[in-house]
């Protein structure tokens, strides 16, 4: 995934928590944290917005496991 790509899926993620904690009255969170590890980088997201459904939500964790297998595999090559 090459920084344009992440900088795409971090700013739709975002947006999506942006949209979650609208629904709420008050005590609105978004918790953004990210930190390095050795050649990674981890990125936390979260907010006290609605859950994500559970359908979409194995719909789209199937995506990030196959991608994150493909990575894996594309780094053991650097």
């Amino acid at each position: 995934m090459d920084s344009f790509e992440l900088s795409t899926v971090v700013g739709n993620v975002i947006d999506n928590a942006i949209e979650a904690v609208k629904e709420r009255e008050s005590n609105r969170i978004i918790y953004f944290e990210v930190a390095g590890k050795q050649k990674f980088y981890i990125v936390k997201i979260s907010n006290n917005g609605s859950s994500i459904k559970e359908e979409i939500l194995k719909k789209y964790m199937r995506r990030v496991i196959v991608q994150n297998i493909k990575i894996q595999e594309a780094s053991a090559f650097i």
